[in-house]
């Protein structure tokens, strides 16, 4: 017995509406999203779901809120809400991305510690203690602030929330 075809989500409802509505092709917003034009087709056809960081510069092309395309960004924003009354704010996430990449760098761990929820939660609340925006002057103090806090907490004087030699944490 063949399988039934995959049914379109509402996001990829919502996308297949929207899309020739723009005035953008496939390929157009393939381009702009960094991603191949058959990437687009999976996500109006409901085949892939659409990633947080791509509904957030996809849905303005196309008049649309980012919620109303990714069920992943509506995930996001409720699990923010709670503790968060205001949106989520992207420029915030980058600056906090830029901060831990520059100390990952600094201290020569691996690049793809910049995905521990534990080390952006750390780079997170420096940025909104001590430096949003982020730019290049301020970078390199933020940085500072990051490695001097994860420096206490390995020492056991303060805690970043788990990384601390008591909680089990390596010493870096």
């Amino acid at each position: 017995m063949p399988r039934p075809a995959n049914p379109k989500t509402p996001e990829g409802a919502a996308l297949t509406h929207a899309i020739p509505a723009s005035g953008f092709t496939q390929a157009q917003l393939a381009e702009k999203l960094d991603v191949t034009p058959g990437f687009i087709s999976q996500f109006a056809s409901g085949h892939r779901p659409v990633p947080w960081d791509k509904a957030a510069t996809l849905a303005p092309l196309l008049g649309l809120q980012p919620s109303q395309i990714s069920a992943d960004y509506r995930r996001m924003q409720d699990h923010f809400s709670a503790s968060q009354p205001q949106r989520l704010d992207f420029g915030i996430m980058a600056a906090t991305v830029t901060v831990l990449r520059n100390y990952l760098q600094e201290v020569g761990d691996p690049p793809n510690f910049v995905e521990d929820p534990i080390m952006l939660e750390a780079a997170y609340e420096v940025v909104i203690d001590y430096g949003h925006p982020v730019t290049p002057t301020n970078v390199i103090d933020l940085t500072k602030i990051l490695k001097e806090r994860v420096r206490r907490a390995i020492d056991g004087e303060d805690q970043v929330r788990g990384i601390g030699k008591k909680a089990g944490g390596k010493k870096r």
